[in-house]
Order: structure tokens, then C-alpha cells, then sequence
């Protein structure tokens, strides 16, 4: 029969193995996701013009909400879509600058 602290060794072990295992597929997992932080430059300039493209809409919408007796709703539409024009700029500034 074996003693208590046989039966605690070997469960250390089985847990550090199963442990190990977590860690690797965690790291595996880690090192794939880095690839998709950084997206292509091609996708990147396509994603800053339907970005722009958005931005400009919300403005617009924002103009006609004015004229349509929405002053509020124009408001916020409006410094929504002036926040993601000036945003999409920067990065576009960013993309540009890093060529």
C-alpha cells in the first residue's frame, strides 16, 4: 500500500502535466492573436475610408436633424461624427507616417 505522501507526489506531478499543457495552448493561443492586432495595410486603408465614409454620414445626418426640428438628437449625432472624423484622421496620419 502506498503511503499518503506517494499519493500526493503523484498527483503533483499529474497536475503540473495537465498544468503544462494549459500553459502551451495558452501561449499557442497568445502567439496566433499577435497576428490579428496588427491588421494588413490593405485592410487598414480600406477600414480608415469606410471609417471616413461613416464619419461623414453622421454629420450629414446631423444636418438634416437640425433642419428637421431635432435640434438634440442633431447635437449628438453631430459631435459623435466629429469625434470619429478627428479619430480617423489620427490614424490615418498614424498609417501614413509609418510608411
Amino acid at each position: 500500500m502506498k503511503g499518503p505522501l506517494k499519493y500526493t507526489h503523484s498527483a503533483l506531478g499529474l497536475s503540473g502535466n495537465a498544468t503544462e499543457k494549459i500553459m502551451s495552448s495558452t501561449r499557442s493561443v497568445i502567439e496566433k492573436s499577435k497576428k490579428l492586432r496588427k491588421p494588413s495595410s490593405r485592410v487598414d486603408k480600406i477600414g480608415t475610408a469606410v471609417s471616413g465614409l461613416a464619419s461623414i454620414s453622421l454629420i450629414v445626418v446631423a444636418i438634416v436633424q437640425l433642419f428637421g426640428e431635432k435640434p438634440l438628437w442633431a447635437v449628438g449625432t453631430l459631435s459623435v461624427g466629429a469625434v470619429s472624423l478627428v479619430s480617423n484622421r489620427i490614424h490615418h496620419n498614424r498609417i501614413k507616417n509609418r510608411k
